[in-house]
């Protein structure tokens, strides 16, 4: 979440560089995909920007709200830590801070079972979905554009359209971050399945799939941006 708040942050701060850059220049609005009154391509970057803004206060929130297992035991009574420490409770309530805090942490959750709940994994993977759409609907947008020759991808001197085309001009990047985007925004009910199937004090159900699920989120969410 740290690494994806910095990169986060540079997209932000780029998208807004594009909208002051354009503010004065008039294009075609559209609604419903059909022509309607004008706008200026910096107002329309600020759709995209806008987006992202509020994905980035959802990541600064999940952030500042993020709590640790802690030592809770195995089924989530503290117990064993009890029996170590002659039952006495601050001790383990110490315990459950001082390794929180060598984690990084500064809040723990009151109350688990064996493990933290799973509803967290639901709901960063759903602020990763929040940043793909988000990535998705800018992608569409220029490749509509691009199709209307209004804006372009960048296009690399060496770059060739299509093997069999090579006047055509693809627009690459969008192409990837929608694929991309796809990708993340379908993990995030999955990640709803793992949390909405724990049994108890858990399941092992969950640990193959939150193997997949987990790392390449983040790794496809870092790569669309």
């Amino acid at each position: 979440l740290l690494l994806l708040l910095k990169v986060m942050v540079n997209v932000i701060k780029a998208l807004r560089d594009f909208a002051y850059k354009h503010k004065h220049l008039a294009i075609l609005g559209f609604t419903h995909l059909q022509p309607a009154q004008p706008i200026t391509l910096g107002k329309r970057a600020t759709l995209w920007l806008q987006d992202l803004i509020l994905d980035l206060h959802d990541l600064e929130y999940r952030l500042n709200n993020l709590a640790f297992l802690g030592v809770k035991g195995t089924t989530g009574t503290q117990d064993s830590f009890l029996k170590l420490f002659q039952d006495d409770h601050e001790k383990v309530i110490k315990l459950d801070a001082l390794v929180s805090q060598k984690s990084g942490f500064s809040k723990t959750f009151p109350v688990t079972g064996q493990i933290y709940t799973r509803k967290v994994d639901y709901q960063i993977l759903s602020l990763l979905s929040g940043i793909a759409q988000s990535a998705s609907k800018f992608s569409n947008d220029v490749r509509i554009l691009q199709h209307l020759k209004e804006v372009e991808e960048p296009f690399e001197t060496t770059q060739v359209g299509s093997s069999a085309m090579a006047y055509k001009r693809n627009p690459m990047r969008c192409e990837r971050i929608a694929a991309l985007a796809r990708f993340v925004i379908c993990l995030s009910p999955n990640a709803a399945f793992t949390s909405a199937g724990q049994f108890l004090e858990r399941t092992l159900d969950d640990s193959a799939n939150r193997r997949l699920t987990i790392p390449e989120a983040f790794l496809a969410t870092e790569a669309l941006l």
